[in-house]
């Protein structure tokens, strides 16, 4: 027959099948012949209850349910449940209402110190609310970056927007590649600005040549200007050219001859226009309008030929107090 021992020591004359009480621990054991076994509580007097005590309680609607709750050295971690309620009585270590799954109790800083795969919420706030690193995104509120370090995108970290020492800086870090500033006209995506590594050239709105360009302030170029277009206008009181000679009706790539160059010259619009212009026809220069020169009439048509570097055939169709000489050596 078996027996049952109470004491504070494992006795040493337990037969297979006997009982033994730890009235300290407040622990029973079984003696299988070799070794003893718990049965009961899994946890002793100093450990505090530990482990999964499954109770039955009422809910607000005086229902019963089932809980399991989470303890260790006597203090409640949570509870697990199936259904959605509120506890009609307090628990101690819980507050709120309990849900289907596992509801944390009110220990100060408990935490789960694993990886999850998924999450609803994430310090409060709705997992949807928050940025992928995988797919696209769309953001409601405003991107602040508080390093100087910017943004970097594409595959391979082209292009970078940074701050470097208050400067804001754009960039295109790919070897010979190009920079584009695109805007888009009514339903037409245009390209604005083009900045060419390769060439190191600036085109602004390239192809569309009714496009403008307007500078409220100043300009200076530091090295030459090539206007490619049919009309150059100048809307100033003054123009000032530092060059000694202006050459007129020179076109790139085309020899220059006296035809090309008929009907060029100089126009000074006033109440009429007043003419110097070449005429390739009679072979000389005129002028449809008096030149004065200190009180009087120096002409008012002027021809003139050029030979050998004398000018010849001088034609003057009015004069005043002016000498004259068949020949102007240059």
């Amino acid at each position: 027959m078996s027996s049952a021992t109470i004491s504070s020591t494992q006795p040493s004359t337990l037969g297979v099948g006997d009982l033994w009480f730890n009235d300290v621990d407040k622990q029973l054991f079984f003696y299988d012949g070799t070794s003893t076994i718990l049965l009961a509580p899994a946890y002793s007097v100093t450990q505090g209850v530990s482990g999964l005590k499954i109770e039955s309680i009422l809910d607000t609607l005086n229902q019963t349910r089932v809980i399991t709750s989470l303890y260790n050295n006597g203090i409640l971690l949570g509870i697990f449940a199936k259904d959605s309620f509120t506890p009609k009585n307090a628990i101690t270590g819980f507050s709120g209402s309990i849900i289907p799954g596992f509801n944390a109790g009110t220990l100060t800083g408990l935490k789960f110190n694993v990886t999850a795969t998924n999450a609803e919420n994430l310090n409060a706030v709705p997992a949807a609310n928050y940025v992928r690193t995988d797919t696209a995104n769309s953001m409601q509120g405003q991107l602040k970056i508080t390093t100087d370090l910017g943004i970097i995108i594409g595959s391979a970290d082209q292009a970078t927007l940074r701050v470097t020492n208050g400067d804001v800086i754009l960039a295109n870090s790919a070897s010979n590649r190009d920079l584009f500033i695109n805007v888009r006209k009514d339903i037409t995506a245009e390209t604005g600005i083009r900045i060419s590594g390769s060439t190191r050239t600036i085109d602004i709105y390239p192809n569309q040549p009714e496009s403008q360009v307007n500078l409220a302030g100043n300009l200076t170029i530091a090295g030459n200007l090539t206007v490619n277009g049919d009309t150059t206008t100048v809307n100033v009181s003054t123009v000032t050219v530092e060059d000694k000679n202006i050459v007129l009706a020179k076109t790139t790539g085309v020899l220059p001859t006296d035809a090309n160059a008929d009907t060029g010259g100089m126009i000074v619009q006033g109440a009429t226009a007043h003419v110097f212009v070449w005429s390739d026809g009679g072979a000389a220069a005129g002028s449809n309008s008096s030149e004065a020169i200190a009180g009087g009439y120096i002409m008012r048509c002027l021809l003139y030929t050029v030979k050998h570097g004398i000018v010849q055939n001088i034609s003057i169709s009015q004069q005043e107090n002016i000498l004259l000489s068949t020949e102007f050596q240059f």
